[in-house]
């Protein structure tokens, strides 16, 4: 096995699944030093509405969306700290194209995912531009590498990405998504959006207006990030 990251072996013991073939030996994982550059959240310390790291309560971002969004209960899980070390990582992987970095979190979002087990796992799309000229969605990669199997729900209309854009000109954006599949699909299930980084919650907030619309049984956010 070597580490996803910074592509060197990693040497541990196998597990007894692992030795009696009944689970198989992951080709990629991340090593203890590419582990501690990532920051994990404590989900008792951020914000009950975002996750933003060391922030109890609710934020002042999550009090503007509640405002905006009064009957939506919204709840996001954030598993990293939005910081530099997480940064670098995703430029690599979203920008630069290094695809093999999607198994980089797979064990921690395997791990995270498993009280959403009855929740349809839905990935935020991108436009066909975006995908034709990347090459892939950053998102479905990281649900691919952590064996979740995850339905596109959404659909994404070709307007400019947000990475261009700056926090004042994100929250202005219009809607970018429309369904993608019949409300009834929908309608009474419970829905998990799944996203890289959570930053205004722009794009998470219009994902979620579209599916409301559908009428979901319960509708949660994950982000790598925040």
């Amino acid at each position: 096995m070597n580490c996803s990251y910074c592509k060197q072996p990693i040497i541990r013991n196998l597990t007894l699944a692992e030795l009696l073939g009944l689970t198989p030996i992951p080709k990629f994982g991340l090593c203890s030093v590419c582990s501690n550059l990532f920051q994990r959240i404590d989900a008792f310390t951020s914000c009950t509405g975002c996750g933003r790291p060391n922030h109890k309560g609710l934020c002042q971002d999550c009090s503007f969306w509640q405002s905006a969004y009064p009957e939506y209960k919204f709840k996001n899980h954030a598993l990293y700290e939005y910081d530099t070390n997480f940064k670098e990582w995703i430029s690599s992987y979203k920008f630069s194209g290094d695809y093999q970095l999607r198994y980089t979190f797979a064990h921690t979002l395997k791990k995270a995912l498993k009280p959403f087990k009855r929740f349809v796992i839905c990935p935020l799309p991108l436009s066909f531009v975006r995908i034709e000229k990347r090459g892939f969605n950053q998102v479905e990669g990281i649900l691919e590498a952590a064996e979740i199997t995850s339905i596109q729900l959404l659909k994404r209309i070709e307007l400019a990405p947000q990475s261009d854009k700056n926090r004042k000109a994100r929250l202005l954006m219009p809607q970018p998504y429309t369904l993608a599949t019949e409300k009834k699909q929908i309608t009474n299930r419970s829905i998990l959006l799944v996203d890289d980084v959570y930053t205004t919650g722009r794009t998470l907030f219009h994902a979620a207006e579209i599916l409301l619309s559908a009428s979901p049984k319960r509708l949660e956010t994950l982000t790598l990030a925040r």
